[in-house]
C-alpha cells in the first residue's frame, strides 16, 4: 500500500512538470522573428548603429596604429583597414565593420563596441 502511494505521488508530481512544460512552451515564441517581437527591441545593429561603429572603429584603429609598423601584422592590418573603410563608403557596413574589426585585432588592440 505504501509503494503504491509513493508511485502514484511520483506519477502526479510526473503529470504537474510535465504540463506546466507544455504550457511554457505553448507560449514561448518559436522562432527569432517573434521572440523579437515579444522582446520588443532588436539586437540586430541598425543601419545606423554600423556606420557609426564604421567611423568609430576606423579611428580607433587610425589611433592605435602609431609605433606599431614594425610589427609582422602591419601591412596586413593597414590592407583590413583600408578595405573595410572601403566597404563603409560603398555601403556595406556590415562587412566594412568585420574587417575594421579584424584590422584593429590584428595590431593588438581590443575592438570598442559602439
Amino acid at each position: 500500500m505504501f509503494t503504491r502511494s509513493i508511485l502514484m505521488s511520483s506519477m502526479f508530481a510526473t503529470a504537474v512538470a510535465l504540463s506546466s512544460g507544455l504550457a511554457l512552451a505553448a507560449t514561448t515564441p518559436t522562432s527569432p522573428v517573434s521572440q523579437h517581437e515579444a522582446n520588443g527591441n532588436s539586437h540586430m545593429p541598425s543601419a545606423a548603429n554600423l556606420a557609426k561603429q564604421c567611423s568609430g572603429l576606423e579611428s580607433e584603429f587610425d589611433q592605435a596604429i602609431h609605433g606599431h609598423e614594425n610589427m609582422a601584422a602591419f601591412q596586413d592590418a593597414k590592407a583590413l583597414r583600408k578595405e573595410g573603410g572601403k566597404m563603409c563608403a560603398e555601403g556595406a557596413d556590415a562587412a566594412g565593420v568585420h574587417y575594421l574589426k579584424t584590422a584593429v585585432s590584428e595590431i593588438g588592440a581590443v575592438p570598442r563596441v559602439y
